[in-house]
């Protein structure tokens, strides 16, 4: 050290003490950035005690270093994280905090940054949600609109959807109709395809139809989504029953996708020719529409169209035109559909007995056991039925038309073996099938089980009447006429016009009055 030179060593010393100053001014700035980040992650993950902490900690770690733009963003976050908080409130008056936390730290990132397109969503909704709030908890308005809020983000995001969303439902709020068909018709202007959304919210009404039209010629002249755009105009016509108007617009949305798969857009241009009964076109359409590679899903389609309109010859017709030999054994499984729709049962089952391959045997067998119900042949639809069973023990379908061939000749025990299968291999619970075994349960005099089968039934589809005069039957079998009453009243509030359901109240009625 003594042969260092006392200025170098000065010089050395303040190299040193400035590092240290560095450290301490910008390692308080990269914790708090690092639990910023986190709190993002917190967010995402819906871990809201995680993003509490991060929050604490990284106010915790502020500096002189700290920049306007690191607090802006735990503004935002903190004004997000109230806004989650809100949501799972326990009471309103814990909401209206919450939100009006979220009111504040949004207006603060914005007063930092004007330009803040995230603070001025952030601060649109929680001032929405308080004008809702306030109110209902403090018996007073709020004393701020979210409307000049929503503006100011439409300005600054003209193009955005979700800004238009949210305007969109303030609006909604108010009872702003004029205003709520403005903006849809903007928003469709900007992304045709929105139209999809808009006829499931219950607003939506034909009264918007010409709004709506305007919205997508202007998106065609724009160029925006040109082959949605006529995709929605076709759905339009549709909907209005101009269907050479229809067709037009839909033929034009091909025009804008050359180069992709038209299998799907013949298929539905099929349709709309089957609707306007143009035959010949449709069933051109639909032979284009089985160039996809689901031939036989597609076939399938097809068939449903004709059934769904009862055109069985033009179908029969239509399979002639089919040459593609891969197809030979699903064509003839559909023209045996058809064929039973048309009660011409023996030519269908000429069709079934000719297929060999194990893919459609169960299914083949199925129908077969459909029609020997239809011919009231209970030998053979049991016999068809279970086999069926044997080959696809997973569907739900072919365990229930073996239950109802056991049931026709009472076989209750083995009836209600197959209705419990059905129930279990069905993919999502049928209020029919608990009904299908609560009756054979009612054969076998378990009143108990038959009670809980309908019970199940009426949890799935509870505007269902006949299930609570079936439950009114269990009661009234067990002597309890009171609740029987209740249940049959239940029924008749259903359908108040159903003479069984009032001739069960009268007779349930007069045995108590004798009881």
């Amino acid at each position: 050290m003594h042969g260092i030179p006392k200025a170098a060593r000065w010089a050395s010393l303040s190299l040193a003490a400035l590092c240290l100053v560095l450290i301490c001014l910008l390692v308080p700035q990269l914790f708090y950035r690092y639990h910023t980040q986190q709190v993002y992650t917190g967010l995402r993950n819906d871990d809201l005690t995680q993003a509490r902490a991060d929050i604490d900690a990284a106010r915790s770690w502020s500096g002189p270093l700290v920049s306007r733009n690191d607090t802006r963003r735990i503004d935002l976050a903190e004004g997000e994280l109230s806004l989650r908080m809100a949501e799972t409130a326990p009471n309103v008056t814990e909401l209206l905090r919450e939100m009006e936390k979220a009111e504040k730290f949004f207006a603060e990132a914005v007063e930092i940054d004007p330009l803040d397109i995230d603070g001025y969503t952030g601060l649109a909704r929680a001032t929405a949600s308080l004008e809702k709030v306030y109110p209902f908890v403090l018996r007073t308005p709020f004393h701020t609109s979210a409307l000049p809020i929503f503006e100011r983000l439409i300005e600054l995001m003209p193009v955005n959807l979700y800004s238009h969303a949210l305007l969109t439902k303030y609006y909604l709020s108010k009872n702003m109709t004029a205003e709520v068909h403005a903006i849809v018709g903007r928003s469709i202007s900007l992304y045709p395809p929105l139209y999809y959304q808009l006829i499931r919210q219950p607003f939506y009404s034909m009264t918007m139809h010409e709004m709506l039209k305007k919205s997508l010629f202007s998106a065609i002249e724009n160029g925006v989504y040109v082959e949605g755009a006529y995709k929605v105009l076709s759905d339009l016509a549709v909907k209005e029953e101009d269907y050479p108007a229809a067709i037009g617009f839909f033929q034009k949305s091909k025009l804008f996708r050359p180069y992709r798969d038209n299998s799907g857009y013949d298929l539905q241009l099929g349709n709309l020719y089957l609707q306007t009964d143009q035959f010949t076109e449709a069933q051109n359409a639909f032979l284009e529409s089985l160039q996809t590679s689901d031939k036989e899903g597609r076939l399938n389609a097809i068939w449903n169209s004709y059934n769904g309109r009862k055109r069985y010859n033009e179908f029969m017709l239509f399979c002639k035109g089919i040459s593609d030999e891969r197809l030979s054994e699903a064509l003839e499984l559909v023209q045996a559909k058809c064929l039973i729709e048309m009660g011409r049962y023996e030519l269908a089952i000429s069709h079934l007995i000719r297929i060999d391959s194990r893919k459609y045997a169960a299914e083949s067998l199925y129908l077969q056991g459909y029609i020997a119900e239809m011919q009231k042949d209970w030998d053979t639809m049991e016999l068809r039925s279970q086999r069926a069973t044997v080959l696809e023990p997973g569907n739900s379908k072919y365990h229930l038309l073996f239950s109802k061939a056991l049931k026709n000749q009472k076989k209750w025990p083995q009836a209600e073996r197959a209705a419990g299968e059905a129930i279990r291999t069905a993919i999502r619970p049928a209020s029919w099938l608990y009904n299908h075994r609560a009756w054979i349960r009612w054969s076998l005099k378990d009143f108990d089980g038959a009670q809980e089968d309908w019970e199940q039934a009426i949890e799935i589809s509870p505007e269902n009447g006949w299930f609570y005069y079936s439950m009114a039957l269990v009661y009234e079998q067990g002597g309890n006429v009171k609740e029987a009453i209740r249940q049959v009243k239940k029924a008749i509030a259903l359908k108040p016009d159903e003479a069984g359901f009032l001739k069960k109240q009268a007779e349930l009625l007069k045995k108590q009055q004798h009881n």
